[in-house]
């Protein structure tokens, strides 16, 4: 959970989210008041703040894969070479 939270860029990237679905109120509260600007631009800020934190997570977790890939890699040229325990 740590690593989740602390060392990953999940606060970040919620945040990002958290301020686009804040952005979208505001826009939301205009418009019914005031009358003022485009229905549709509240719905397009929360899209784009969802669509936002989605690719950051692809981008986060692709980035993690490759280097699992790396370690995968290294752990399976030691077992072929004979070697059945890895140094710790």
């Amino acid at each position: 959970m740590t690593v989740f939270l602390c060392r990953s860029h999940n606060i970040q990237r919620e945040s990002l989210t958290a301020v686009g679905y804040g952005i979208s109120f505001v826009l939301a509260a205009l418009y019914l008041v005031w009358n003022e600007g485009s229905y549709v631009v509240p719905f397009m800020t929360v899209v784009l703040a969802e669509g936002l934190n989605q690719y950051f997570y692809y981008e986060e977790k692709r980035q993690r894969d490759r280097g699992l890939r790396e370690i995968d890699v290294r752990e399976e040229s030691y077992l072929e070479n004979g070697r059945r325990e890895l140094p710790r």
